[in-house]
């Protein structure tokens, strides 16, 4: 028996847009010194993990080649490869 379950939300990274009227497309912000160890992403996949166990498929639906979205895009990125999935049971 399998199952398939579909979660869309925002990137678990600490980051912000400015909100400006003249401005419709406002730079992103990543704030990297809130949580440079990532403890918040790493807690958001443990409570997916724990609800739906493994595996778990993350695509990136950022546009890294956008330049507003490419620092989130990278640093969602980085993470993924560089945390979570080092941290998981082989």
């Amino acid at each position: 028996m399998t199952s398939f379950v579909q979660i869309r939300g925002s990137i678990p990274l600490f980051w912000y847009q400015q909100p400006n009227p003249l401005t419709p497309k406002p730079d992103i912000v990543y704030q990297a010194e809130h949580d440079p160890d990532y403890k918040a992403t790493k807690r958001h996949f443990a409570q997916i993990m724990a609800k739906y166990a493994y595996p778990i498929f993350c695509f990136n639906l950022t546009k890294k080649f956008n330049k507003r979205e490419k620092i989130v895009a990278n640093e969602y990125n980085r993470a993924i490869n560089e945390k979570i999935n080092n941290e998981l049971p082989k």
